[in-house]
């Protein structure tokens, strides 16, 4: 960027500058944090204004003109540009059948996120403008997510919806003033960071492991994601609401313990780390909650999940810390990971979209915007996405080199019901709750009366005949795969640390390790090796 065409040079916040990092770090592969958002339309769109009013909203905040740089300077810095033309591009497909106008649509979806910004060169958002019908319009508006969080799109929408439907001679009039992104950068600035990372090393002291649900990725680059959706049925949400409303427990507190407790089961562990988004939106500062901009950070969400922990306990602890650690959410994660070690490492973050929702503009000409389509992910292995409302919608992003589609919905049942478990009764032991389906559990027990063996001891299992052969020859080779040799000493213990899992996921007898294998051995072996 020209410098006589830079307004100001600001500091980053902790999450801008993680994003910046991934964001660079591999610039040929695919962009995670590219963010794109489609809107319904209906109603005679004014096609010059609307794109007027996005240009307005573009200079009216200054985190929109914000351009990243890294090179030339001791450390990253965003240079607000004093001026930018936001990208525009209409297309009219009202030529085309229904169904190839939706091909068409989707296939520009497509390619326009797999279109990377520039993030030395601002603005990183534009917008793109669909035609279907005479009054069906598409406006799709595409960014990275280190200009905003999911709040600030909401603000960003309502205001442009505002500045459409008012006189273009005074297209700000009815806007309060912008909060300056400056100013939020100062109060950052003005943080005692000592003291927060003392109060993060204080929750998180006695983790010595890293909470790690999928292998390790070698190059860790960034992937495609995948989705899956699960739906919360609105019996459940409401059970869910009372019981929370009951114990004075938020439901967010509800879906991080559920979460917990699930990821203690999944990886054979007591007490777990994961992340989970925060708004950081500082009640001291005038405006904080219209301001447009990143203002949110990723923490550490500590679970003490054991057996004998009554579940009312475990979430009336965990909603006691967060609140405890409220003042301290600004503190970047690295220098939590880089303080605490290992035990504040995860590769699972929990997203709770709690924030207010873009209203539709009223009077009977006016054109309503209504959110219809939208795509964003992380670089995490597995994202728990949750959208609050009659039914929770929960979204799960996945990495696909991690695990496959089936994995990740088995994961999802198993959430709705330590859900369940919650609802019906907080006042249980964790140990007590079964995340296994009813069919799973009929299966495991029918595969294990098949192979009990003629003594009834069970010393015809797989698991005994597997001990005689370690206690005859430990360190002979066992497997060959990948180029990896492994002894039977290391199966033998591998296999050991596997049972201990699926013994936490409630499976009882070792049996039941060698069914769930069945047919999943490519991803068994990724665990394994890990």
């Amino acid at each position: 960027m020209v410098r006589s065409r830079i307004e100001e040079l600001l500091p980053l916040t902790p999450l801008q500058e993680g994003l910046l990092f991934h964001a660079v770090y591999d610039d040929g592969a695919p962009d995670v944090y590219m963010v794109q958002l489609v809107f319904d339309l209906d109603g005679p769109v004014d096609a010059q204004r609307l794109r007027s009013a996005a240009q307005a909203i573009v200079d009216r905040h200054m985190s929109l003109r914000a351009g990243f740089m890294t090179r030339g300077v001791p450390r990253p810095v965003q240079a607000i540009a004093r001026r930018v033309r936001v990208p525009w591009r209409e297309e009219d497909l009202r030529g085309l059948a229904e169904v190839e106008a939706r091909d068409v649509f989707e296939r520009w979806l497509a390619e326009d996120r797999a279109d990377r910004f520039d993030l030395a060169r601002p603005p990183l958002l534009r917008f793109a403008l669909f035609r279907f019908g005479e009054d069906r319009f598409r406006l799709v508006m595409t960014n990275h997510h280190i200009l905003l969080d999911g709040w600030s799109t909401q603000l960003l929408m309502r205001e442009l919806s505002t500045l459409y439907h008012q006189e273009p001679e005074a297209p700000a009039s009815t806007l309060a003033p912008a909060v300056p992104w400056r100013e939020y950068l100062a109060w950052y600035g003005s943080r005692d960071r000592g003291a927060g990372v003392a109060a993060w090393c204080g929750v998180l002291t006695g983790v010595e492991e890293s909470s790690v649900l999928g292998p390790v990725v070698s190059g860790g680059g960034g992937v495609v994601p995948g989705e899956v959706w699960c739906e919360v049925g609105e019996g459940l949400t409401g059970r869910l609401v009372e019981r929370g409303r009951g114990l004075g427990l938020t439901l967010n507190t509800l879906v991080q313990g559920a979460w917990g407790i699930l990821l203690g089961r999944l990886i054979g562990r007591e007490d777990v780390v994961f992340g989970a988004t925060v708004a950081v939106r500082p009640v001291e500062l005038a405006g904080a909650e219209s301001l447009v901009g990143l203002c949110i950070n990723t923490v550490p969400v500590r679970v003490r999940a054991g057996a004998g922990v009554r579940v009312l306990g475990l979430l009336s602890g965990l909603q006691e810390a967060q609140a405890r650690l409220s003042e301290h959410q600004f503190v970047g994660l690295p220098e939590i990971q880089a303080a605490v070690g290992a035990g504040a490492r995860f590769d699972t973050v929990v997203i709770y979209e709690n924030y207010p929702v873009a209203p539709g503009a009223a009077g009977d000409d006016a054109v309503r915007f209504r959110a219809s389509d939208g795509r964003d992910a992380t670089h995490y292995t597995l994202a728990l996405t949750v959208i609050p409302g009659e039914r929770l919608q929960v979204r799960w992003g996945y990495r696909p080199d991690v695990f496959d589609r089936d994995a990740v919905e088995v994961i999802a049942a198993r959430f709705v019901r330590v859900l369940e478990a919650i609802a019906a009764d907080p006042g249980c032991l964790v140990g007590r709750i079964d995340v296994l389906t009813g069919e799973e559990r009929e299966l495991l027990e029918t595969w294990s009366e098949d192979t009990s063996g003629d003594d009834g001891a069970g010393h015809g299992l797989l698991p005994g005949l597997f001990e005689g052969w370690v206690r005859r020859d430990r360190g002979a080779v066992a497997v060959v795969c990948e180029g990896c040799e492994v002894s039977y000493g290391e199966v033998n213990e591998r296999a050991n640390r596997l049972a201990r899992v699926l013994v936490g996921l409630g499976w009882g007898r070792s049996p039941g390790w060698g069914w769930w294998c069945r047919g999943r051995w490519r991803w068994w072996w990724r665990c394994w090796r890990w």
